[in-house]
């Protein structure tokens, strides 16, 4: 992490060479205008972007006092982690009002009252976290965030584990319970747990071992159908 702050009337900047770290800015309080790539957005409350290095923009007010929060961040692995996220650059960002991102400058404020300066492995686990955090409860041109698609996937999740070992129940049977084709399945799915192969929910299945119980999967019969149909 470079630098994070927090302004409570944000000044205009203009940079046209952009800046040589990711930089993140997001509004607490008031209104502002940020112009980049030839659009201008509005950065109102839960709402924020992020830039990719060396991108001319420029933001300003546009309703007193205009709050903001920033964080700068760079690092061999950021361009890794921010693709491998597929978190969306150069575009606003919003969020629910009771998700952790409308808490994080106040999360960031208390740690540096508690120290004084954020130490490296302190820094480094914040700014691991965060696009983390951006990419659990962000929200882009009006689609769902990826906790709003896991709670809407969680009834589809506990009928395969209810059923994981009737070797009869597969994919048709998941798709007639919630009320969704196949195909329509394989694309919330996808969405959700960021897997670009089509051989959805099988492979959704062999991911749900990594974060439970392997066993409980390598036994598991409604993956094998799963699999067995979608492949």
């Amino acid at each position: 992490m470079e630098q994070t702050g927090y302004n409570e009337w944000q000044e205009e900047f203009d940079r046209s060479d952009g800046y040589h770290c990711y930089h993140w800015l997001q509004t607490t309080g008031g209104e502002g205008q940020f112009e980049c790539a030839g659009n201008t957005m509005t950065l109102g409350p839960n709402q924020g972007i992020l830039l990719p290095l060396h991108v001319p923009h420029r933001y300003y007010t546009s309703s007193h006092p205009w709050s903001t929060w920033y964080i700068t961040f760079s690092g061999n692995l950021a361009p890794t982690i921010i693709s491998s996220l597929g978190l969306a650059t150069s575009k606003v960002i919003r969020w629910e009002g009771d998700s952790r991102l409308s808490r994080i400058h106040n999360t960031t404020s208390r740690l540096a009252r508690q120290q004084s300066e954020f130490s490296g492995m302190d820094s480094s686990t914040f700014v691991y976290r965060f696009p983390m955090d951006l990419k659990r409860y962000g929200q882009v041109d009006n689609q769902r965030s990826y906790s709003q698609q896991s709670t809407r996937l969680a009834p589809y999740i506990r009928f395969m584990e209810e059923h994981f070992q009737d070797a009869s129940i597969g994919l048709a049977d998941l798709s007639e319970y919630a009320g969704l084709s196949s195909q329509r399945l394989n694309y919330l799915f996808r969405m959700t747990r960021a897997i670009t192969r089509l051989t959805i929910p099988g492979r959704f299945c062999k991911h749900i071992a990594l974060w439970n119980n392997p066993i409980w999967i390598a036994t598991s019969s409604i993956c094998a159908a799963f699999i067995k149909t979608t492949s």
